[in-house]
């Protein structure tokens, strides 16, 4: 199961189901993932509250697949509607 964790104040987390989409992963040539997506249910507006009330651009966040760090990085981009799409960026 994916959790996406935001280390806001107090932290913010979804899991799946809330989860609806990973990726697509933007690798480099070299093999390196800088960029990721991660695509979180508001069909209910049930978390636009939360992420425009902790400002989450630039904080950083993590993503966990069954407990194991799969991605690392910084809040690059917050698209907020029925989805909220946001952009990790390493």
């Amino acid at each position: 199961m994916y959790t996406l964790t935001i280390a806001a104040v107090p932290p913010l987390q979804w899991s799946e189901p809330d989860i609806t989409a990973i990726g697509p992963e933007h690798s480099a040539i070299n093999g390196e993932v800088p960029n990721m997506t991660v695509t979180i249910d508001n069909a209910l507006g049930q978390h636009t509250a939360a992420v425009a009330a902790s400002n989450v651009l630039r904080l950083r966040a993590e993503l966990l697949l069954d407990g194991l760090s799969v991605f690392a990085g910084a809040v690059q981009a917050v698209v907020i509607g029925a989805e909220i799409t946001i952009e990790l960026e390493a």
